[in-house]
């Protein structure tokens, strides 16, 4: 029996060292939480077609912490943020669906950022709806685009994404 337990520690060490093994981790974490930090401001769907800022990033606690909030304001406003963790970057998403997952920055080809669920995720179950994963592509300082994939009872449903540019903020808008 004893064994067995020793057997059954060793491979959930090795499970969560593999997990561990796809995470941007160290410096590399650091400066994907800088890149985030540039993105300080207002930004705007590419085709013009939202006259309010979609999201704004704003950066606080002396540069350790990244904040996205989306549709500001709005009743289905969510919020984002972005930070250091155990050497890892990790995001918790403040979500309209009443939950609040947590992701970890891992490695995935053709993407410039990408985050997925970190083990349950802090949800109660990963059968309920929410977010999974987010994909982000920088297309120059002032553009990019954003993808969040959303999950019910364990299947992706289907994938929220926007093209983006940042503006400089209207007079109206620093009333």
């Amino acid at each position: 029996m004893r064994c067995l337990s020793i057997c059954a520690l060793l491979l959930a060490s090795c499970s969560t060292l593999s997990n561990r093994s796809h995470w941007i981790s160290g410096d590399h974490a650091q400066a994907q939480l800088d890149r985030l930090s540039a993105l300080e401001g207002s930004w705007y769907t590419a085709d013009g077609s939202q006259a309010e800022p979609v999201l704004t990033y704003q950066t606080i606690a002396a540069g350790s912490v990244v904040v996205e909030t989306q549709f500001a304001g709005q009743p289905h406003e969510m919020m984002t943020v972005y930070y250091l963790e155990d050497d890892a970057l990790k995001l918790v998403h403040y979500c309209a669906l009443g939950n609040r997952p947590r992701m970890v920055a891992q490695s995935k080809e053709g993407a410039d950022l990408y985050f997925a669920l970190d083990g349950r995720g802090g949800l109660s179950s990963v059968n309920e709806n929410h977010m999974h994963s987010a994909e982000f592509h920088f297309e120059g300082v002032d553009r990019m685009s954003q993808s969040w994939a959303l999950y019910r009872e364990g299947v992706e449903v289907e994938s929220h994404g926007s093209e983006l540019e940042r503006r400089p903020a209207r007079a109206s808008d620093d009333r």
